[in-house]
């Protein structure tokens, strides 16, 4: 009996090497390549679709339009606002104005030194004056008000036209010239593709090999065939009891586009 006994341990002291090599042992995973974020942009405002300015698999930059609806009216605002911004005819008229009342003012105290003028004459001067000063001042905030109206009315015809928000590529157009949008109409979506990110679920008893800023190399042999490295940049601590794996996200450069998003890959832990 102590023989048996013996010898089992002596297996499971064989065993217990075997064992912990194999938990080590590097995982071998699927994941998914996804775009970083993708947008589906509508309008700000409703109105009728004025022009498309791209097509499905487009690349666009970060501030591209890519539609416009249609701003004649807008337009005639900024118009509107641009003349009176640029006209100073009433501050040139409220500035003669107060030299004009200067300069009287300027005589009737000169004639007050002499006692040529009473006081009165000169208080009343003064006053006209003064009101001739704040006409100045009133004239200059009309028309610091005018700039921004002017901007104002800018703006809102640049909310006309539909921009990117990011670099990426035009993965679908779902509206046409002549429609009328509302702000829930989705017109143009463009995914962001540069970098990409990587998805994976990993077992969790890998959860101490894997922590934001590792690197890890994703692979793939179709459609793309390509090996490269990811930075890890999160990792879930919140783990799925059903299938005992928790999350992980990679980013994986793609500054040329020429990985695809949406494939799968395989990422070793």
């Amino acid at each position: 009996m102590t023989r048996w006994i013996a010898v089992a341990l002596g297996a499971l002291a064989l065993g217990a090497p075997a064992a912990a090599q194999q938990a080590d042992a590097p995982l071998d995973l699927d994941c998914l390549i996804e775009p970083r974020s993708v947008a589906n942009l509508s309008p700000a405002a409703d109105g009728i679709i004025a022009e498309i300015l791209v097509d499905r698999g487009d690349i666009v930059r970060r501030g591209q339009p890519v539609a416009r609806l249609d701003d004649s009216l807008e337009a005639l605002q900024v118009d509107l606002a641009r003349a009176r911004a640029a006209s100073d005819v009433v501050l040139r008229q409220q500035v003669s104005r107060r030299e004009l009342r200067q300069t009287e003012f300027d005589r009737v105290a000169a004639l007050e030194e002499r006692n040529v003028s009473s006081t009165a004459l000169r208080q009343t001067a003064e006053i006209e004056l003064r009101l001739a000063e704040m006409g100045v001042e009133e004239a200059q905030l009309a028309r610091d008000l005018a700039e921004i109206e002017l901007a104002q009315m800018e703006a809102m015809r640049d909310r006309r036209t539909l921009r990117s928000p990011f670099a990426g590529v035009v993965t679908e157009v779902t509206a046409a010239r002549g429609e009328f949008a509302t702000k829930q109409t989705a017109i143009v979506t463009v995914a962001e593709i540069d970098p990409l990110y990587v998805n994976v679920f990993v077992p969790a008893e890998a959860y101490a090999r894997v922590a934001p800023g590792d690197t890890r190399i994703v692979r793939q042999e179709r459609p793309v065939s390509f090996a490269q490295e990811a930075v890890v940049t999160v990792v879930d601590s919140v783990f799925d009891a059903a299938s005992a794996t928790f999350a992980v996200r990679l980013e994986l450069p793609n500054p040329d586009g020429a990985i695809p998003a949406g494939t799968k890959c395989r990422v070793a832990f």
